[in-house]
């Protein structure tokens, strides 16, 4: 457990692998908010349009 570089290297793998992990995982959470704000934001555009009479 010392702040090496070379020690780091070898680990960097794991910590890359989970590093990737980590990011899908985010990108899947985030993933159904992004695409539920968009679903929102158009079906609010689309029903707002009309109404607004723009």
């Amino acid at each position: 457990m010392q702040a090496r570089p070379f020690e780091a290297g070898p680990r960097a793998k794991r910590g890359a692998g989970a590093s990737v992990g980590d990011i899908a995982y985010l990108i899947a959470i985030n993933w159904p908010f992004l695409v539920l704000a968009v679903l929102i934001g158009v079906a609010t555009g689309w029903y707002g349009a009309p109404g607004e009479g723009q």
